[in-house]
Parts: structure tokens; sequence; C-alpha cells
């Protein structure tokens, strides 16, 4: 009966073992899983920071680009807009020589007044011609 008991201890040491081995082994292989999913979180932040470091980027290309539009958009405007005021001067100046060719009457003529004010409006509008 001793050798009896002796072969199922022998057994149950011999299962225990196996029964270890194989805890060992699923357990290696866990930390196994565990660290290849770490590496992964961690290349995935990196590809999340490294998407955040391009889009700053590209955010900051896209601003000095429209800083650049603007810059050409006002000196485009600002151009028209001195044009504008030449030709404005140039039609207020016609307009003030009229006036005064009205009310100054120094010719006593209509006749003269009126060829003076188409000479006048002649010679703006071949200016302003081009």
């Amino acid at each position: 009966m001793s050798y009896l008991v002796f072969i199922i201890f022998l057994f149950l040491l011999i299962g225990l073992s196996i029964l270890s081995l194989v805890l060992i082994y699923k357990y290696e292989d866990l930390e196994g899983l565990v660290y290849a999913r770490t590496r992964s979180l961690k290349k995935a932040e990196k590809n999340i920071e490294h998407m955040n470091d391009l889009l700053a980027y590209q955010q900051d290309k896209l601003n000095r680009l429209n800083e650049c539009n603007l810059n050409l958009e006002n000196k485009a405007l600002y151009e028209e807009i001195k044009i504008l005021r030449e030709e404005n001067s140039e039609a207020t100046d016609l307009i003030n020589n009229i006036n005064n060719l009205a009310n100054g009457n120094k010719y006593n003529s209509e006749k003269i007044i009126l060829d003076k004010i188409k000479e006048l409006v002649s010679d703006y509008q071949s200016y302003n011609q081009f």
C-alpha cells in the first residue's frame, strides 16, 4: 500500500509540475500579449503626437497663406481706392470749374460759358477714356 500511495503521490507531483509548467507558459504568453499591447499603444500614441504636430504645421501654413492673401487683397483694394480717389478728385475739379463758370459769368455770354463747359467736359472725358 505504501507503494500505491507513493505512486499516487508521484503522479500528483508530476501532474502539479505539468500544471505549473502550463500555468507558467500561459503567464508568459499573457505577459507577452500585455507587452505587445503596451508597445502597440505606445506606437499609437507616437502616431497621434506626429499627426498633431503635422496638423499644427498645416494650420500654421494655412494661417500664413491666409495672411499673404489678405495682404495681396489689401494692396489691390488700396490701389483701387487710390485710383477711385484720383477719379473723384478730377470729377470734383470739373464740377468746381463748371460751378465757377456758371456763377462767375465773367464772359457775359451764355454761349461762351456753354462752350467753356463743353471744353472742360470733353477734356475730362478724353482723359478718363483710357
